[in-house]
């Protein structure tokens, strides 16, 4: 008993809690309004952003290119460009859309 004469109670492990729900006031609820589910038709954003949605990209194979692997490249590099060039795009026109 020593040397926890001397020790505070909220200092030692499950000790004395300061910080109690007084039991004289009634338990509290929080209230919120449920929001209105929206459906798939009903959602702005989401019309907005099918309607601007660019079109499906096609491979145009370099049919000059004798290499096999170089023409697999090639294709793959130019989609890779057409395709950074019209997300790019996109986020502008939607970033300017809703700013």
């Amino acid at each position: 008993m020593g040397m926890l004469k001397g020790v505070r109670l909220d200092r030692v492990r499950g000790g004395r809690q300061k910080y109690r729900r007084n039991p004289d006031l009634p338990y509290q609820v929080q209230a919120f309004m449920p929001r209105p589910v929206l459906s798939l038709d009903e959602n702005k954003m989401l019309k907005a952003l099918t309607s601007c949605e660019p079109d499906l990209l096609r491979a145009s194979p370099d049919t000059s290119l004798v290499d096999l692997e170089l023409r697999v490249v090639s294709t793959l590099s130019d989609l890779y460009d057409r395709e950074l060039v019209g997300v790019i795009s996109w986020a502008k026109l939607n970033t300017s859309q809703y700013t």
